[in-house]
């Protein structure tokens, strides 16, 4: 009883975070838009909008940014909410996006005494989970065998039956994630006729400057590829638990607002780093596939030449204990 108590509450956990139709979900946010409230890579807990008033923290789909983004209203007009990044110089609008309306909106972050439910890193541990989350699944499988059952059942699966979908939906999932979902985080910037101190958000019109942004840094056992849009990645270094990524800002012709991200692309690091490289500029999904495929090919190979594809495998129960037991 103990163990399929764990199990649903561990279904449930997962249900929790997947799907998009429960009332409360979990986000992290890629930038440090948000700081000190809430932190580059910390995670939140999202729930209902109902009644939006000033100085909520909105979670809404940006159609300008193509992205769901996560900031404060401050302020309240007919056409809808003007939106502001605690750590950015100006608002959203100022910066030429849209005001966001009740349609776009998709959830409140939840806050306790005025402060939101922050979950420190949840970033990371998303980032080791997009990259090995075939393995994760492997394991659910496996545990699978020891939840406790109805004594009376025999369920009969065929081992192709389990192994052929696994290793296809490992590749596929593997290949489309570091492609589709990989970390973005905005740099938001301020053109000025002076350069306001020589540095952060602040920089002058007429001149290229360089500054830092801070990224989960790569699992143990992975490459890590950095790319920029709207700035030039110049060189990443490691910063204890997190990567500091130098980018170039190019020259602005007048002064306003401007925005750029940088979005990180994460591989297991089973072929030589310059093959990787050559694979993710030809498309993301290529250095996955390749990557996901040297680990999952020669292991599917093997089983095909010393395990029958057509053997049952049978769940048994005795004396209360279940194991997977090939007939």
């Amino acid at each position: 009883m103990i163990r399929r108590a764990l199990a649903f509450v561990a279904v449930g956990g997962l249900l929790l975070l997947l799907l998009p139709g429960t009332p409360l979900q979990l986000s992290y946010v890629y930038s440090d838009s948000m700081e000190p409230t809430i932190g580059q890579g910390d995670g939140y807990v999202v729930g209902p909008t109902g009644d939006v008033t000033s100085g909520d923290i909105i979670v809404f789909d940006s159609t300008t940014r193509d992205e769901y983004v996560t900031h404060r209203v401050v302020a309240l007009t007919d056409e809808g909410y003007i939106t502001k990044g605690d750590n950015n110089p100006s608002t959203d609008q100022d910066a030429g996006h849209p005001v966001v309306t009740d349609s776009s909106v998709v959830g409140t972050v939840l806050t306790i005494g005025n402060k939101p439910i922050v979950i420190p890193r949840l970033g990371s541990v998303v980032a080791v989970l997009s990259t090995y989350w075939p393995l994760g699944v492997l394991a659910v499988i496996l545990a699978g065998g020891f939840i406790e059952r109805n004594p009376r059942a025999r369920d009969v699966v065929r081992v192709n039956d389990l192994m052929t979908p696994l290793v296809i939906t490992a590749v596929l999932g593997s290949a489309l994630a570091p492609a589709y979902g990989a970390p973005t985080y905005e740099m938001a910037f301020t053109a000025v006729t002076t350069d306001g101190g020589g540095g952060g958000r602040i920089i002058p019109v007429g001149e290229s400057v360089t500054r830092s942004v801070e990224v989960a840094s790569a699992p143990r056992f992975t490459y890590q590829f950095v790319e920029g849009a709207g700035v030039t990645v110049l060189d990443i270094g490691a910063n204890g638990g997190s990567s500091d990524v130098v980018v170039r800002v190019p020259a602005q012709t007048s002064t306003g607002a401007l925005e750029g991200t940088v979005s990180s692309h994460y591989y297991p690091a089973v072929l030589p780093y310059g093959i990787m490289s050559s694979l993710h500029t030809l498309h993301p999904v290529a250095a996955a596939i390749a990557s996901v495929g040297t680990v999952v090919t020669p292991l599917y190979g093997v089983h095909w030449l010393v395990v029958d594809g057509k053997a049952p495998i049978e769940l048994r129960s005795r004396s209360r204990t279940s194991w997977w037991e090939f007939r």
